[in-house]
């Protein structure tokens, strides 16, 4: 129980940061990682409630309650395709980003050489 709880800690953690580096306005981010938070917790709140009437429906079948997440996983996974990517530059085998958090200066110091020789 404790290794998974690290586990999910440090998932979180990596997860939070990417989260955090790919917002376009500072000045939001605190409304945007709201909805985030929002976006993880709300199935878990409506999950519990929904499942008692698939099962009703399914008539006790967990195998219908099981199809009905996947269907949902699915669909989730499809809902996240129009999102956009980070543009990336690369330089040489490494490649660098622009962070907003930074005012849009590169986050590495290959980004940060590009940037002087492109003045």
């Amino acid at each position: 129980m404790a290794i998974s709880g690290l586990g999910f800690g440090v998932y979180v953690a990596v997860d939070l940061a990417l989260v955090v580096d790919v917002l376009r306005d500072t000045h939001n981010a605190a409304k945007d990682l709201g909805v985030f938070n929002i976006a993880g917790a709300l199935p878990f709140s409506i999950a519990p409630a929904i499942a008692p009437a698939i099962l009703a429906v399914g008539s006790g079948s967990y195998g219908v309650l099981y199809t009905v997440a996947g269907l949902c996983a699915i669909i989730g996974a499809f809902a996240v395709l129009p999102v956009k990517r980070i543009p990336m530059s690369t330089q040489g085998h490494r490649r660098t980003a622009t962070r907003p958090a930074l005012g849009g200066r590169p986050c590495c110091r290959a980004g940060a050489r590009q940037r002087r020789r492109a003045r």
